[in-house]
Parts: structure tokens; C-alpha cells; sequence
């Protein structure tokens, strides 16, 4: 009980970090993304599970960056870009029952490699409308995964392209547990999208 209460205040203050100084965001919509994902993609260890690779859409919207460098003389490249992430929230939809939902925040950080190419981590909190408890069948096969936790973190890499001044494409590799903190129940869910992006 310890651990899955230490496991909601920790996955609960990713998941609001909405909440920051309003002196060092401004929530003017930067980019919203929308396409496919694959849930739950087969890793080693779950190969015998029931269900995987269940069909879904994600969308994500991305505020302006994060102006945490209020000195007179900013840094620049990639100091820059670590310290200036973009607030993000976004949700995933399953098309499946065996796989859950869920609605997403958290920061982004952008790593330009040139003109054309960059590359995208994050980490934030999840919500979502899974068990958290494993469910069997009769027969003793998994049919739905145990999270552990209603609250989950929610950590991402991406990989994009920039098609134009307005519009990317990022396929997008995410995983949302609790850590091993809110007991043995602690399948998680892998995620892999697709998404076109629109810059405003």
C-alpha cells in the first residue's frame, strides 16, 4: 500500500506538470500531431500473452517552448534545447479492449539534427483505463495485462522529419509502467506511432 501510494504522488506530479510557473510557459499551441499507433507491441516477455499488437490512434498537441534561460545572453544549440522543452498532452485510443486508453502529459525535448532530420525524447505521467490486475482464461493464458497502477509514467523516443516549413512526420516509441513501485504488477504497455504534424 506504501509503495503504491509513494507511486501515485510521483506518477501524479509527471502526469500535472502542467502545472508550472506560468512565468515560464506559454501555452500557445506550438504543433498538434495525429496518426496510428500499434499497441502493445510484442516485446521477448510477453510473446505469450493472449492479445498484442492491437490497433489504435494517438494525437498530441505541443505547446511553446519552455523559457527557462532568462539570462541576458542565452545559451545556444544544444544547451538551448535542453532547456527549453515543450509542454505536451496527448491521449491514445485502442481500438481493442485488450488494450487499454489513456490520456498523457508531460515535457518534450527537441534535438535538431540539421535542416531536415530530429530527434525527440519526453517524460511525463499517464492515465489510463486498463486492469491492474492481470485477467486468465480458463485455460491459464494471459488475457489481459496487470499495470499496477491507474497512474503510470510515461517516457518517449522519436525520430521525425521536417516535410516543409509547416509540417513533420515522427514515428514515435513510447512506454508507460510504474517503475516496480506499486507492486509485482507491472506489465507496462509499448507503443509505437505514426504521426503527421502541424506547426502553428
Amino acid at each position: 500500500m506504501k509503495n503504491k501510494f509513494i507511486t501515485s504522488l510521483l506518477s501524479g506530479a509527471a502526469f500535472l506538470g502542467a502545472l508550472v510557473p506560468a512565468t515560464a510557459v506559454d501555452f500557445e499551441i506550438d504543433e498538434a500531431r495525429f496518426g496510428g499507433s500499434i499497441l502493445d507491441i510484442p516485446t521477448p516477455e510477453r510473446q505469450w500473452y493472449r492479445e498484442y499488437d492491437m490497433p489504435g490512434i494517438n494525437g498530441e498537441v505541443l505547446f511553446a517552448p519552455f523559457d527557462w534561460d532568462l539570462r541576458e545572453n542565452p545559451t545556444e544549440g544544444f544547451l538551448r534545447e535542453l532547456s527549453t522543452p515543450r509542454l505536451h498532452i496527448g491521449t491514445t485510443i485502442s481500438f481493442h479492449d485488450h488494450s487499454p486508453s489513456s490520456l498523457y502529459s508531460g515535457v518534450t525535448w527537441h534535438h535538431a539534427l540539421g535542416s531536415v532530420l530530429f530527434i525527440e525524447s519526453s517524460f511525463g505521467g499517464a492515465l489510463h483505463n486498463g486492469e491492474l490486475k492481470p485477467k486468465w482464461t480458463n485455460n491459464n493464458t494471459k488475457l489481459k495485462r496487470g499495470l499496477g497502477s491507474v497512474l503510470l509514467f510515461r517516457e518517449s523516443v522519436s525520430i521525425g522529419a521536417n516535410l516543409g516549413d509547416d509540417m513533420t512526420l515522427v514515428l514515435q516509441l513510447s512506454h508507460m509502467s510504474h517503475a516496480g513501485l506499486a507492486g509485482d504488477d507491472n506489465s507496462g504497455q509499448t507503443d509505437v506511432s505514426l504521426k503527421l504534424g502541424k506547426k502553428f
